[in-house]
């Protein structure tokens, strides 16, 4: 029927029932569940399980009934079934009889209806007796005697009890169970206001909660003990009651100017204010007037003292644009027009700025081209590029300077030419590493913008950066490669006025070592020229007439290796590619063109490498033939698909010369 009825407490609860044959115990279970107890006792303590009356009481927490049924059916539950009816009892307030029950629950011998059992605890039984006692005896009065079983019982149980004590506001003996059960920051925060410093000062180190400490602080405030006083509202972290303390009692102001400083606190700098004008130190009042966000008193106070330049100081970057022009008009009227111009700056009048870094002259030009760059304002970029070329003076400034204008304007192909113009220039005059740095950081610029490198740049890089390795690959031994870099330097000799003849000569030596002799021999009838002929070394002379009288044509072939966009197989020194026309990326370590199965970057740079040659280069010299950074061991990472870096480099390139044809 409960079934049918989807009665599904029903049929849980008459499940298992099923099986019962006692006709007195199923009459029993069937009056528990018409809710008729008291039949449904007797029927089951006239039934062939009787203990079934007494787990219907324990399960329906009716203890009285459950206590006397015990009694008789089974004494051994007596200690359990008066510690739950003693925890009933005491949530109802009835403590007498609960410290009765409790007492009684920890008995382990037991007397009932003229039998003595023997019953053995757990630990945990004993110990809930032993708390709940504890807690009874301070409900009913007994204090002392509810403190001395509870420091017997343990941490938690102190715990409760000074709980209960201080709802009962005894807060001397609440703070004492408080300590016994470690629980410092209520025992101390009871101690406090009980006034028992003398207690609290030891518990204060296990405190971390600011407000004890700023309370206690506040009680050692009142007492005179200033400086206790100030290192407790310091942990609390009211630290302008500590700014208050140094300035008023412990005489020592800096310490409350530094702490003003680093918290930034308006009510602190206030206080800090007052203190220097009483002491006359206008200086310290302007700076803390501004940290107090009084701007304008500031303002007039410094301009009454003629302390602009402390407020400028001060102010920092905390400004107002009218308050920025302010300092820059203050200034200009003492001739002082850089710390003008850098106001003016600030205050975005960019005009006034650069008119003034101008006057300056060439000690400010850094700072006019951040002002034009910051402006990107055509009439102030066409001054300033005027006032660079010699326009306005007849004295053409470093070049340099233009192509850090164009850089800051965001005309990053503009600076490029800039760079390559630049470069050229030092490379004429055989300054080949700040040659090579220009362009490497202009390249580095570009790539980080995602803006095409100009071929010309980059051929010019590659150039300078093959000269550059040439020493390193030699000093490692490897002739071959050092010679082959060599020729790719000598055919554009013309780019290298400055070191003509020393090149060439290097050039002959290196290929004859290489055993590239055919090459040499050209190299050397170059030498033999009347320009180049009076200024070879006296060392080297000799060897090189001998080289031109007596010629050899032996030449090692040079090796190939696979061109990484298409694999067709070409010289290893040729970067563009006959087959499918791309540009090949070259190796900073050797000067080679790059493989796809040998292929590594700089993690600093991210130049490409040849894998095994950087690797080979990193145990010799652990840094960048490019950048110069240092490499870390184990961090050149051999890329195993550079396809993704491949397609960059020929994207690139495309982007370049189409804006080059442009």
């Amino acid at each position: 029927v409960a079934r049918q009825m989807r009665d599904c407490g029903t049929v849980l609860a008459l499940q298992p029932l099923l099986t019962v044959e006692d006709r007195n115990l199923l009459s029993g279970h069937f009056a528990l569940l018409l809710r008729e107890f008291s039949l449904a006792q007797d029927l089951l303590i006239s039934s062939t399980r009787p203990l079934a009356a007494l787990e219907m009481r324990c399960d329906l927490r009716q203890w009285d009934q459950a206590l006397r049924l015990a009694e008789t059916l089974q004494p051994a539950q007596i200690p359990h079934i008066c510690l739950q009816y003693a925890d009933k009892l005491a949530a109802e307030g009835e403590y007498d009889q609960a410290l009765e029950r409790y007492t009684q629950a920890q008995d382990e011998h037991v007397s009932a209806g003229g039998r003595s059992v023997q019953v053995e605890l757990s630990g945990a039984h004993m110990a809930s007796c032993k708390g709940g006692m504890a807690k009874m005896q301070i409900k009913t009065g007994n204090t002392t005697k509810g403190m001395q079983i509870a420091e017997e019982s343990g941490m938690e149980v102190c715990f409760d009890c000074g709980g209960i004590l201080e709802g009962m506001k005894q807060y001397s003996d609440a703070a004492l169970m408080f300590e016994k059960a470690e629980a410092w920051e209520r025992a101390a925060g009871l101690y406090i206001k009980l006034k028992e410093f003398r207690a609290a000062a030891p518990l204060m180190a296990k405190i971390s909660t600011p407000s004890l400490h700023v309370k206690y602080a506040a009680a050692k405030e009142k007492q005179g003990q200033h400086r206790e006083a100030a290192e407790s509202y310091e942990k609390g972290k009211d630290m302008d009651s500590v700014v208050r303390l140094c300035l008023d009692n412990l005489n020592t102001p800096q310490r409350a100017f530094q702490i003003v400083r680093e918290t930034r606190s308006a009510k602190g700098a206030e206080m800090v204010v007052a203190h220097s004008t009483q002491q006359g130190d206008t200086r310290s009042a302007v700076e803390f007037l501004l940290v107090a966000k009084d701007n304008e008193r500031a303002m007039e106070l410094a301009q009454a003292h003629d302390l602009m330049d402390a407020f400028a100081l001060f102010l920092g970057a905390d400004g107002t644009s009218q308050e920025y022009a302010k300092v820059a008009q203050f200034y200009e009227t003492k001739q002082q027009s850089e710390q003008a111009a850098e106001f003016y700056q600030k205050a975005g009048q960019h005009q006034r700025a650069l008119k003034l870094y101008l006057k300056v002259g060439e000690k400010c030009i850094d700072k006019a081209i951040e002002v034009a760059g910051a402006a990107r304002n055509e009439v102030l970029s066409r001054t300033l590029v005027d006032y660079l070329t010699g326009e306005q003076d007849g004295v053409p400034k470093d070049e340099s300077h233009i192509f850090k204008l164009y850089m800051a304007l965001g005309n990053f192909q503009q600076a490029a030419r800039t760079a390559v113009i630049i470069a050229n220039h030092e490379q004429q005059h055989g300054n080949y590493k700040v040659a090579h740095k220009m362009l490497f950081d202009t390249y580095k610029d570009l790539d980080s913008q995602d803006i095409p490198v100009p071929r010309e740049l980059e051929e010019t890089l590659m150039l300078l950066h093959s000269y550059i390795i040439v020493k390193t690959l030699v000093k490692n031994g490897d002739h071959a490669s050092g010679a082959r870099m060599l020729v790719r330097v000598a055919k554009s000799i013309s780019k290298f006025p400055e070191h003509i003849v020393p090149i060439l000569t290097s050039t002959v030596i290196t290929c004859q070592r290489a055993n590239l002799k055919k090459t040499s021999f050209e190299y050397a009838s170059m030498l033999m020229r009347p320009e180049y002929r009076a200024n070879i070394a006296e060392s080297y002379k000799k060897k090189i007439e001998s080289i031109v009288r007596k010629p050899s044509k032996a030449e090692d072939e040079e090796p190939v290796s696979p061109c990484p966009y298409c694999a067709m197989a070409s010289p290893t020194t040729t970067l563009d590619c006959p087959g499918c026309k791309n540009r090949v990326p070259y190796c900073i370590a050797s000067g080679l063109r790059m493989t796809a199965d040998d292929w590594s970057m700089c993690p600093s740079c991210r130049f490409p490498a040849l894998h095994s040659r950087f690797s080979a280069l990193m145990e010799t010299d652990n840094h960048c033939p490019m950048c110069e950074n240092e490499v870390a061991a184990g961090s050149v990472v051999h890329v195993r698909d550079p396809t993704e870096h491949l397609n960059k480099a020929a994207r690139m390139l495309s982007e370049s010369e189409g804006e080059t044809n442009a």
